[in-house]
């Protein structure tokens, strides 16, 4: 490891006018506060809670006004799947 000399200009790389806006400041504090409160909230839970409201939450955000048709469709195919398998099963 190399000795160096000691710096003199402690701080003189920071520029006020490059820091954040009011505005800004106060966006980023929301942020931090609901990702604080998430984390706090996940660090409280227990795995089966957490392994839940992972699986729960929608990969593909739906969209307002767009019926559902192929995820009926999709259920629709689950259910028969199963119900043949319950009548396989019980001959």
């Amino acid at each position: 490891m190399a000795v160096q000399a000691k710096h003199n200009d402690s701080g003189s790389s920071y520029d006020m006018s490059n820091d954040f806006t009011t505005d800004q400041r106060q966006r980023f504090a929301q942020v931090a506060n609901k990702a604080d409160k998430r984390r706090y909230g996940f660090e409280q839970s227990s795995f089966i809670e957490k392994a839940k409201v992972t699986a729960m939450r929608p990969v593909i955000k739906r969209k307002p006004n767009k019926p559902d048709h192929i995820r009926y469709v999709a259920w629709l195919v689950v259910i028969a799947a199963f119900s043949l398998w319950v009548m396989y099963m019980t001959r």
